[in-house]
């Protein structure tokens, strides 16, 4: 009897340790998942903005950096009329990067989309990358894992898309910008509707708002989330979710 006691406080404890050893592996994982997709998307805005602005022609000024405001809301990309700054202190902030078409830099990126789909336009094409993060595109019922970043190339001259859009991050949650715009000595960041002039957009602070793909990656509670001056993301899930917040200063200032 005294054996078999030992034996079940013996396997006890046996079991708590690999249950809680367990946990902490799926949390770690699901931390690790949200922490790699907002690297990941701060990477490749932090490149793709550094090019609002660009033209080819480098004796040329700076072309205007930013899409200007959408007037009433404007199309949900990636619909026609759609290549414009969507601001809001709701659900997400839209990006849209104005710069120039050309197969003639020897730079390849120049002649591509924003998701590196090869173009054949006119020299001197008008484009806007328009980013964008579009919710729950399963159609399910709740908060599904589904939740992207996207983005679509625009002929401004036509308002048209010039390739479908395509998904660049799955497992984002939100997307906010304030411009720093410098005015005489003063620099200042604000949100795209308080922006007086595109032309003095020197840099982009950005916060986006990533989670993990795996369920039950922490314990299940009600979470607040806060990106610049965006309303609070609140969830009540076992998610685990990752701020990342970046500045990116034009190239081209």
């Amino acid at each position: 009897m005294i054996g078999i006691s030992i034996g079940l406080v013996i396997t006890y404890f046996v079991m708590s340790i690999m249950m809680t050893a367990n946990r902490s592996s799926i949390q770690s994982e699901g931390q690790s998942q949200a922490q790699e997709a907002g690297r990941f998307t701060a990477s490749w805005l932090t490149t793709e903005i550094r090019r609002a602005g660009y033209t080819p022609d480098v004796q040329e000024p700076r072309t205007q950096p930013f899409a200007n405001l959408c007037g009433g809301g404007g199309a949900m990309p990636p619909a026609a009329g759609g290549a414009c700054t969507f601001e809001t202190t709701g659900v997400s902030d839209r990006i849209a990067v104005r710069r120039w078409y050309t197969a003639l830099s020897g730079v390849a990126r120049d002649a591509q989309d924003c998701t590196g789909v090869n173009l054949a336009l006119g020299e001197n094409t008008p484009l806007v990358d328009v980013y964008w993060v579009e919710l729950d595109t399963g159609g399910g019922v709740g908060d599904e894992f589904d939740d992207v970043l996207r983005c679509v190339t625009y002929d401004e001259t036509t308002g048209n898309p010039v390739a479908p859009s395509q998904i660049l991050v799955a497992g984002m949650e939100g997307l906010q910008a304030l411009y720093g715009e410098r005015i005489g000595n003063i620099v200042r960041y604000v949100a795209a509707d308080q922006v007086t002039n595109w032309n003095l957009v020197f840099a982009v602070k950005i916060a986006v708002l990533t989670k993990s793909f795996t369920d039950q990656s922490q314990r299940a509670a009600v979470r607040s989330y806060v990106l610049l001056d965006g309303n609070p993301y609140t969830f009540n899930d076992s998610n685990a979710r990752q701020i990342q917040t970046t500045t990116v200063f034009l190239a081209n200032d």
